[in-house]
């Protein structure tokens, strides 16, 4: 069972990846917001796809992050 300080880490943790994972998405929804309005879409489908991929890529990294500390208690 993790201590309260354990738990207050990987929430720090799991705060900074959903920041990171809005500030993406508002970045690319809005690039791709700009390639509908210009019809752009070639554009329009690579950032879609840009999106989803990033997105996993920080749930992904976000997630390792946390078994590592997890991990890392679990060694004291």
């Amino acid at each position: 069972m993790p201590t309260a300080d354990q738990e207050k880490k990987i929430a720090e943790v799991d705060s900074v990846c959903r920041a990171k994972i809005a500030e993406k998405e508002l970045f690319l929804k809005d690039q791709i917001r700009k390639a509908q309005v210009a019809g752009k879409i070639e554009e329009l489908e690579s950032l879609e796809k840009q999106l989803v991929s990033e997105i996993r890529r920080l749930h992904e990294e976000c997630e390792a992050k946390k078994e590592k500390l997890r991990a890392s208690f679990a060694a004291n």
